[in-house]
């Protein structure tokens, strides 16, 4: 460098970089300035040097703060030892490379003299500014440690995310086979296909055919656990008592979650008692004994099962299988059953007939005759035998209202069938089977069919409604609105019960068809609760009384305004009576007169859904119910009246002038012994 004179320098005073003052450099940063006295952005101070704006080695400094173009050389190197690098505001540190401690080193800090623990430390902390997060990746005393997310993983983890709502996952994966793979001993242990939307579990499983696919070898013949469900609770054994565990089988009917419903269902559970059916868990090997059981849903309601115990016993629409099979109701063989001996179920008494003699008017019994049974009913009853279907042919005359019935023999002492008690506490079971006409028109039309158990020897005559027979549990179909005033469906057989005059009607879901052979049962259990079954399908019961035979719910309109005919769903408001306990969901909805207003889609307290509204209503206005659905298709009816003693009947009316029949095929009834 050339030197200056004392001309040079007064010559070129105004271009010549100085301090800013006239003393000798210190420990505080001064700007540095021309002979002009214009500051610059650099300052100096002994030990240290600021620059002010932006700072550019090896090019012009037009992109950042700090720009450095090193060419084919290192852009940087840091090396002091400790080769640390902060970034970071105030005393809070936001990147870190290096054997640093960061936190206490951080610009504006005071330097820490405790020992820094770890090495290879590369660590960001948005904590300096949104408090978002934190990225850590560590060697030496942290094992390899790396978080994200994560501040402190444990030594030798890789831990992602904390306990806070930000911390979520999400990983945005390419389209394809193998998008995401986890391997482990030289092998994919899974492999996620996002294009077919499947996941592979298991040995080298990389092209999963199913949504979830498992595989594995044992490498030798054995068995192998390909999937175990666990199913534990550090607690006392009893507060695991009716616990299991399921599999589900689900489907999604649209984009609503609400309609992810259970098509079936998997259980299975620890051998249990009469208090805890599903299940007693117990830390003792010995009484450890498991089931397994398969239930079904229908009309949106999981019940049904086939159960299977550690005895071996397989219980069908039982959960207390106590044979090797244990069928609770019938059961259809259309094979050779093959079988060591055939034992007659001892605990019952029961009755049965197959009509090989015919019913007829009592005043004509005699020996060629039933005599059990009679034919009573209006105008000219008449009995012959099926030709076409087996069993007997009962028909009406002529005349409309009238009837043919066959009831047990009515003289004293005659039959079992009138003699012997039949009551509600017997669990009776009950059952008949008949085939409507062929042609469609006299099935169907101007006719009602009745079949069931009725309180002594009263009989459903043509113009009796529901209401009539203060104890009853009866099938029927009715093509006209007698049997109900306002009876909202005449295509579905329908069920009535009775409780002391409560009455009880639902509406089946099934529907009526001519040249149909239809088995009836009905089951009045021990709590003498009623279950119905037609073709050994059971249809639910309604349990609701108030509406019964006379239609009333008590249920009135709650909107000044009413609500007007909608062809769109319509929450209607409503009070006086709790709606859950009037109405379930497919309830046809009427006013007194039996216009209908529309059919329940959903059920609150205070609110009434329906799907449309075809018939106005104003406020305060009392709705009707003509028939009930049933909450379940396994739903019992409430308890009948603990005194009633039923007698069988199957009777047919007709509505015009125009005979009616019915084929009848046989009948039976059974009661516990005492």
């Amino acid at each position: 460098m050339a030197t200056l004179s004392g001309q040079q320098i007064a010559n070129r005073y105004s271009s010549l970089i100085k301090t800013a003052n006239d003393t000798t450099l210190s420990a505080s940063l001064v700007a540095m300035e021309d002979g002009a006295g214009n500051d610059s952005d650099l300052f100096i101070a002994t030990g240290k040097v600021k620059v002010g704006t932006t700072l550019g080695i090896g090019t012009d400094p037009s992109v950042a703060k700090l720009h450095i173009n090193a060419g084919s050389g290192q852009a940087l190197t840091i090396d002091n030892g400790n080769a640390s690098f902060i970034v970071g505001k105030g005393t809070q540190y936001s990147f870190c490379i290096g054997d640093c401690n960061p936190v206490a080193t951080v610009g504006g800090g005071t330097s820490s003299s405790a020992a820094q623990a770890n090495s290879n430390y590369i660590s960001s902390n948005t904590g300096a500014h949104s408090g978002a997060g934190s990225m850590v990746i560590m060697n030496g005393a942290g094992t390899g440690a790396i978080g994200i997310g994560n501040s402190s993983p444990a030594s030798g983890q890789i831990e992602i995310g904390a306990d806070t709502a930000i911390h979520n996952i999400k990983m945005n994966l390419k389209t394809g086979s193998q998008a995401f793979d986890i391997y482990g001993n030289s092998e994919t242990l899974m492999s996620v296909n996002t294009t077919t939307k499947k996941i592979g579990i298991g040995r080298n499983v990389v092209s999963p055919n199913s949504t979830l696919e498992i595989g594995g070898s044992i490498g030798a013949a054995g068995v192998y656990s390909a999937l175990s469900l666990h199913n534990q609770y550090y607690d006392a054994a009893a507060t695991m008592n009716n616990t299991v565990s399921e599999i589900q089988f689900r489907n999604q009917f649209s984009a609503s979650s609400s309609d992810n419903k259970a098509a079936a269902v998997i259980r299975a559970g620890m051998e249990g008692t009469p208090d805890y059916p599903h299940g007693t868990w117990t830390s003792h090997s010995s009484t450890q004994n498991g089931y397994i059981q398969f239930m079904t849903t229908g009309a949106g309601t999981t019940g049904g099962q086939v159960r299977l115990t550690s005895a071996g016993y397989l219980g069908v629409n039982t959960i207390t299988p106590k044979h090797t099979l244990d069928v609770a109701g019938s059961a259809r063989v259309t094979g050779t059953l093959i079988a060591g001996r055939i034992t007659q179920e001892t605990e019952v008494y029961k009755l049965e007939e197959y009509f090989n003699r015919l019913p007829v008017a009592n005043a004509s019994i005699g020996v060629s005759t039933n005599l059990d049974f009679e034919l009573q009913g209006t105008g000219t009853p008449v009995s012959a035998w099926s030709t076409n279907n087996g069993g007997i042919n009962i028909a009406t005359t002529t005349s409309s209202g009238d009837e043919a019935v066959i009831m047990p023999h009515a003289d004293t002492n005659q039959t079992a069938w009138k003699n012997v008690p039949f009551g509600t506490t017997d669990t009776i079971i009950w059952e008949a089977a008949i085939t409507t006409d062929a042609v469609e028109a006299t099935a169907k039309d101007h006719v009602r069919y009745h079949l069931g158990l009725f309180l002594g020897d009263n009989r459903l005559e043509d113009n009796h409604t529901a209401t009539h027979i203060s104890d009853q549990a009866f099938f029927y179909y009715d093509s006209s609105d007698t049997t109900l005033p306002h009876q909202t469906d005449n295509t579905r057989w329908h069920f009535c019960y009775s409780n002391n005059g409560d009455d009880y009607v639902t509406k089946l879901n099934i529907g009526f068809q001519h040249d149909t052979t239809y088995r009836f049962r009905i089951e009045i259990d021990s709590n003498r609760l009623p279950s119905v079954f037609i073709n050994d399908v059971q249809y639910g019961l309604t349990v609701v009384s108030s509406s019964g035979a006379t239609g009333r719910t008590d249920v009135q309109i709650n909107n000044a305004a009413g609500y007007s005919t909608s062809g769109s769903p319509v929450a209607m408001a409503v009070d006086t009576v709790d709606a859950t306990t009037k109405f379930v969901v497919g309830d046809i909805v009427c006013d007194a007169s039996g216009n209908i207003i529309g059919t329940v889609t959903a059920v609150a307290a205070t609110t009434l859904t329906l799907g449309t509204i075809t018939h106005g209503v104003i406020d305060n206005e009392v709705l009707y119910v003509f028939g009930n659905e049933a909450a379940s298709v396994t739903a019992k009816g409430a308890a009948l009246k603990s005194s009633a003693h039923f007698k069988p009947q199957i009777g047919v009316v007709t509505r015009t002038t125009a005979a009616r029949n019915v084929d009848v095929h046989y009948q039976a009834i059974s009661r516990t012994l005492k």
